[in-house]
């Protein structure tokens, strides 16, 4: 049986990107795996458990996510090595819900995760992003307006062009500022669905950065 710190770092020694490698590798040694110190076992399940979420193994990935999370917080202690380890794993279990279109889960797991460390610039952009995003979704059938005004632009410039410049020349004053403004209720209700979900994505985050670390 190799030692634990040959089993360490072997898998340590595995290609970043070799995900088929480290899946056998972790089931292979599973049982000198499970011997090794915390940290050690821990480091490598947290790169057992990316090689499943590369390799869409989604059940497997699923039942490990939750394994890791439990033994984590159920250890003795929690220190900054942990916090790491714990904050990777959340952070593929929220792209993992992404990648599922399950955008609500995902935002509750980075929103864990910005209250767990406040000062991750990164993860407050990507939270603001996915608030952004979401914010987006709820102004739907605005967008579908938005689509309709701009269809009934292009038909009235085309009409415009076609019938009216040669046919009705006396109505074309009128026309231009028909189709005129249909596209500009088109870009205000565009620039106020964006404003607005700007808005409200910064409330969220700044509401998010004043509640208590999980």
């Amino acid at each position: 049986m190799k030692s634990s710190s040959s089993i360490f770092q072997r898998f340590k020694q595995l290609p970043d990107k070799g995900y088929y490698d480290q899946l056998a590798y972790f089931s292979y040694y599973f049982k000198e795996i499970k011997t090794l110190p915390f940290h050690e076992y821990i480091q490598i399940k947290l790169g057992y458990l990316s090689a499943l979420y590369h390799l869409e193994k989604n059940k497997a990935f699923d039942i490990t996510a939750e394994q890791m999370i439990l033994e984590i917080i159920n250890h003795e202690t929690f220190d900054e090595e942990l916090k790491s380890v714990y904050k990777e794993v959340l952070m593929l279990k929220a792209k993992y819900q992404i990648d599922q279109k399950r955008l609500k889960d995902g935002i509750r797991i980075y929103s864990d995760l910005n209250r767990i460390d406040k000062s991750d610039i990164a993860i407050k952009r990507i939270l603001f992003g996915l608030y952004f995003q979401n914010n987006l979704i709820s102004f739907r059938k605005y967008f579908g307006m938005v689509v309709v005004l701009v269809l009934l632009t292009l038909l009235l410039v085309y009409i415009d062009a076609m019938v009216i410049r040669a046919a009705f020349p006396q109505w074309q004053s009128i026309w231009k500022i028909l189709y005129i403004s249909f596209f500009g209720f088109s870009l205000i209700i565009t620039g106020s669905i964006f404003f607005i979900s700007l808005q409200r994505s910064r409330s969220k985050l700044e509401k998010n950065n004043h509640e208590k670390d999980v």
